[in-house]
């Protein structure tokens, strides 16, 4: 991708990482699921843990923080995660990322609005989070003839696969009895 210049994508991974915080310490803060202040509470090491994982999969790495994010939230659309749809989302918009695009990784299944190149790789994404049993040689290729490195299709899989298990996580209700809390 070194050749295709991402949209407005001008924030580096720190920069990223430290808007994704203010996000969820602003705006987002009322919208945090039950289960992930909980485990905050309850667990601060596997929250630690979750958020070392985060950081390095979504913020640091080869793609460009704009990429991941789109992918974070089509797949969360996809999985109808409200929570992780709205915080990538509002991470887009505050990378400049056109709010064309963003509407059509929202609710466009043909992503029309998508560049080509980022159409395919949220093909790849949404195909690799839903059925990847089915991902086959063909759809490596397609990416690897778009300019994509096997490092940043690796980070593309990876991406896919940990927003799955974020949707997951943050769609338990927080079902511990009051008093265990």
């Amino acid at each position: 991708m070194a050749d295709v210049e991402p949209h407005n994508d001008s924030a580096d991974a720190a920069d990223a990482f430290a808007l994704f915080g203010a996000l969820l310490q602003g705006r987002m803060q009322p919208q945090i699921p039950g289960v992930m202040a909980l485990t905050m509470r309850l667990r601060p090491d596997i929250f630690a843990g979750l958020s070392a994982a985060s950081e390095a999969i979504f913020f640091e790495g080869v793609l460009p923080a704009s990429v991941k994010q789109m992918i974070i939230m089509t797949i969360s659309i996809q999985n109808d995660c409200r929570f992780c749809a709205n915080l990538h989302s509002a991470m887009l918009e505050q990378l400049g990322v056109p709010e064309a695009v963003i509407a059509s990784c929202a609710g466009d299944p043909g992503l029309a609005q998508v560049p080509p190149l980022y159409r395919q790789i949220l093909q790849f994404s949404l195909k690799a989070s839903q059925t990847p049993t089915l991902v086959a040689d063909e759809d490596f290729q397609i990416l690897r003839d778009s300019g994509l490195t096997d490092d940043e299709i690796l980070e593309v899989a990876m991406v896919a696969a940990y927003s799955n298990f974020l949707n997951i996580w943050t769609d338990i209700p927080d079902v511990l009895p009051h008093q265990e809390r």
